[in-house]
């Protein structure tokens, strides 16, 4: 469902944890900015000042240095206030070279570099495009998108240089990640709000091999060697991240003491850490070795405010 310019956001953080979530694969490098979706809602109680109301992508380092918007829209009233309210800001999707940046700005998505600059919106492949995620050349994305008749979201997968199209699935796909393998996952069946729903899948993006990996999973991300992913499955009522081996074996749960309700994760560039949000809003990165846990920004409600960042990726940078 789709946020209209102007419309006064009142459900706060609970309504940006249930937007669609960008799955992600970590390609392989130095570590550099983790990106996220930031929503942000303040408003006086007794109604004597206009809400303020903000949707942007954001950046930070793991640790929480140097945070800051590259692309925002902030509304006071219910109306449009300062920067671009004419788009969303949703899964932003970092390149394999960590110059260029992907999100979902509505039904069509968009591209821009990584301080802000050079924005531009791509070709519309379907009537609602959205979750981008880069090939490991940087030439394609696959995304989501519905068919014509409507109903559940396919892949399709676009070509940057000459904005042609075509559709990866027919019997519905969402979240994908691309690998630096060649290998595309995703997520079949289940609901988009409801996180460790559906089975998670790995096809060839020309189609053909596609593979059951992990039953009632959702949301994968690929490892910078292309050779685990992360998952989310249900834990009771909560969530749980798993790790799993490009070929279904292995899987083993995370102890995630960041959240007890983990979800959206993405990998490192180095393969050392998993980034991750919980219930709250808060944006954690955890090192595997040790687990333990730097917070990059932090979800916090109340009577007056909410804050929330979801759909983390990672940047990747060149190896020195």
């Amino acid at each position: 469902m789709r946020r209209a310019p102007g419309l006064l956001v009142i459900a706060g953080a609970l309504a940006v944890l249930g937007m669609p979530a960008a799955a992600s694969a970590a390609f392989p490098g130095e570590n550099g900015r983790i990106a996220f979706k930031w929503f942000e809602l303040r408003e006086d109680e007794l109604a004597l000042d206009p809400s303020v109301v903000k949707h942007s992508i954001d950046v930070a380092r793991p640790g929480g240095q140097g945070g800051r918007s590259l692309r925002f829209c902030e509304e006071v009233g219910g109306q449009p206030g300062s920067g671009d309210c004419s788009i969303e800001y949703l899964s932003p999707a970092w390149s394999p070279d960590g110059r260029r940046l992907a999100f979902d700005a509505g039904t069509r998505l968009a591209v821009m570099r990584s301080d802000g600059t050079g924005f531009r919106l791509l070709p519309q492949v379907t009537a609602n495009d959205g979750e981008p995620a880069w090939s490991p050349d940087g030439r394609r994305l696959v995304l989501t998108g519905p068919p014509p008749s409507g109903g559940r979201n396919d892949l399709h997968v676009l070509s940057l240089a000459t904005g042609e199209p075509y559709r990866l699935t027919s019997d519905g796909g969402r979240s994908p990640a691309w690998s630096s393998r060649n290998r595309i996952a995703f997520t079949k069946g289940g609901a988009m709000d409801r996180p460790g729903t559906g089975a998670t899948y790995t096809i060839r993006p020309g189609g053909g091999g596609l593979r059951l990996l992990v039953r009632r999973a959702s949301d994968p991300s690929w490892s910078p060697g292309g050779t685990r992913l992360v998952v989310v499955r249900p834990k009771r009522r909560l969530t749980s991240l798993w790790v799993v081996r490009a070929d279904g074996s292995g899987l083993r749960r995370m102890v995630t003491p960041g959240a007890d309700d983990p979800e959206r994760p993405c990998w490192s560039p180095d393969g050392r850490q998993i980034a991750y949000t919980g219930f709250g809003g808060t944006l954690v990165a955890q090192r595997l070795r040790d687990r333990r846990i730097r917070e990059v920004v932090r979800g916090a409600s109340g009577a007056e405010y909410s804050f929330a960042a979801s759909s983390p990726d990672w940047q990747p940078l060149p190896r020195r």
